[in-house]
């Protein structure tokens, strides 16, 4: 069995997940535009028809450059990722406020075109890090949020150190999952005091 036909969010919910990732990195307004655009150019055509690719190219063109290898990877091959959040711990500043600083460790595996034989691929992505208030088993877009940005990861471990007003109680990487990721309960952890 390969890699793909043993993972369903490949072969029946990737297009949701590629669609809703491209909406939160590209924003909403130029993913419609590009699609109303793509329809406008495209509709009432004769054959040779059009084909995805066409769509793609366009999602490219309107991407920066810092997410156009992305926009590849979503609809070209076929990407994992392995992200984790390996530890989290704060320190209370002078200011009374929390400085987090979070450990991740950031991976990504590219199959072939029939999903085997997975490789390591670089990754250097901006990735969401988030940061919560309440403790809790719910997921991250149920908990109170105190931090939401995006932050270049690239492969390997690494750290990231962001200031909060009120004390932390949970951490992150891709808390939303934006991104096909192969385990998504590794993604949060629990902050702890620094020692």
């Amino acid at each position: 069995m390969t890699a793909a036909a043993s993972q369903g969010s490949i072969h029946y919910e990737k297009g949701s997940l590629v669609m809703y990732a491209l909406k939160e990195s590209l924003g909403e307004e130029t993913v419609n535009r590009v699609l109303r655009e793509f329809l406008r150019a495209n509709q009432y055509q004769s054959p040779p028809f059009v084909t995805s690719e066409a769509l793609v190219e366009r999602f490219e063109a309107a991407a920066p450059d810092s997410l156009k290898g992305f926009v590849g990877d979503l609809f070209r091959k076929i990407t994992l990722y392995d992200n984790r959040a390996t530890g989290a711990t704060y320190r209370e500043t002078a200011d009374g406020r929390y400085r987090v600083t979070l450990t991740v460790e950031a991976r990504k595996q590219q199959a072939d075109s029939i999903g085997a034989s997975p490789t390591e691929a670089p990754m250097d992505l901006p990735v969401e890090i988030g940061v919560f208030a309440e403790e809790s088993d719910v997921g991250a877009e149920d908990q109170r949020t105190l931090y939401r940005q995006t932050h270049r990861l690239t492969s390997g471990t690494q750290e990231i150190t962001v200031t909060v007003d009120e004390k932390p109680a949970r951490a992150g990487v891709d808390p939303f999952t934006l991104l096909i990721d192969r385990e998504t309960e590794d993604n949060m952890t629990t902050v702890t005091r620094a020692e």
